[in-house]
């Protein structure tokens, strides 16, 4: 039994990551987009353009491509070019283009098994065997009991969840969060400023009227001596 959760994944792209349009591939080649697949034709592409044949091995890449020149590689040149560069290819470097799909879908896998079939439902997959296929209904009633169970598989694939979990990038540090600090920043400034011009009025307005307060008694005591001098 396999069990599977879906797990969806969003990738911003542009200024934020580098990720591959999987619309785009689709549009251009008619298949869904994966690095495997993407770093394969990029190989097959690089053994065209270098050896000037083809690797029949993956004909049907070479299908989805649709090259011009469907010449294989045979020749001992052409074997030996085709072998060097595989042996040189790098599928991560920047000639690939082979980048992580700006959104994709993901499943996990949870694998478990179990002893079936016993001795009995064997029996009756057998006969049923011989019921739709003759020609192996022979093969199978001539084996033991174990080794009947042994040509029959049961598979289940199911979702393990009803849900699925959805992993999105977000920008780290964007617009909006620098004009906050920045905001905030600028409003910190002000309140120091606020609370330094109170505080400089608290220290200097008791001065500024002690002093004057001296320059008044002065000019108090200089008109009374002016006054006793004249009597």
């Amino acid at each position: 039994m396999i069990a599977l959760k879906e797990i969806r994944i969003s990738r911003l792209g542009g200024k934020y990551t580098a990720c591959k349009d999987v619309d785009e591939f689709y549009r251009s080649y008619g298949v869904r987009f994966t690095i495997n697949l993407c770093q394969k034709m990029c190989l097959l592409r690089q053994i065209y353009e270098k050896c000037k044949c083809l690797d029949t091995h993956y004909n049907y890449i070479n299908v989805l491509m649709k090259f011009v020149d469907n010449k294989t590689c045979l020749t001992k040149e052409e074997v030996n070019c085709m072998t060097e560069t595989k042996v040189s290819f790098n599928g991560d470097g920047d000639s690939c283009d082979c980048l992580n799909p700006c959104s994709e879908k993901a499943y996990d896998a949870y694998v478990s098994s179990r002893y079936w079939p016993n001795d009995d439902i064997a029996e009756v997959l057998v006969q049923d065997v011989c019921n739709t296929k003759p020609q192996y209904c022979s093969t199978l009633k001539n084996k033991t009991s174990a080794q009947k169970r042994d040509n029959f598989l049961k598979l289940n694939i199911y979702y393990r969840d009803l849900n699925y979990e959805e992993i999105n990038e977000e920008p780290d540090y964007d617009t909006y969060q620098v004009m906050s600090d920045f905001g905030g920043t600028i409003g910190l400034w002000l309140g120091f400023s606020m609370l330094s011009l109170f505080e400089i009025l608290q220290i200097f307005v008791p001065l500024l009227l002690q002093v004057l307060g001296r320059r008044k008694g002065h000019a108090a005591e200089e008109r009374e001596n002016e006054n006793e001098s004249k009597l």
